[in-house]
């Protein structure tokens, strides 16, 4: 293994560690915010009503930014296989290995 590899394997070990941890971390939040709004709505404290003509609106702009973006990082990425080839497949293997 290069250099290169080797320090791909590194970045990607520690990113799926630190991808992992605030997953968690969010996921946990995510969870307390929850709780409490339902508890309130239960109360009788707030009313939740949910528009979904702007939620279906909202969620087709995204999806339409992250097809775009996935498809301008794959240029990218092909582009520059060559030089970062080694890096990529230490990458990937810490990532798995993380």
């Amino acid at each position: 293994m290069t250099v290169s590899g080797l320090l791909g394997f590194v970045v990607g070990y520690a990113f799926k560690k630190l991808l992992k941890f605030f997953f968690v971390a969010i996921g946990i939040v995510v969870a307390i915010i929850s709780a409490f709004a339902i508890w309130l709505q239960n109360l009788g404290v707030i009313r939740v009503t949910v528009d979904y003509v702007k939620l279906n609106s909202l969620l087709q702009t995204t999806m339409t930014w992250a097809t775009a973006q996935v498809s301008n990082f794959a240029t990218l990425a092909v582009q520059g296989l060559a030089i970062t080839g080694s890096a990529g497949v230490g990458f990937i293997a810490g990532f798995q290995k993380g």
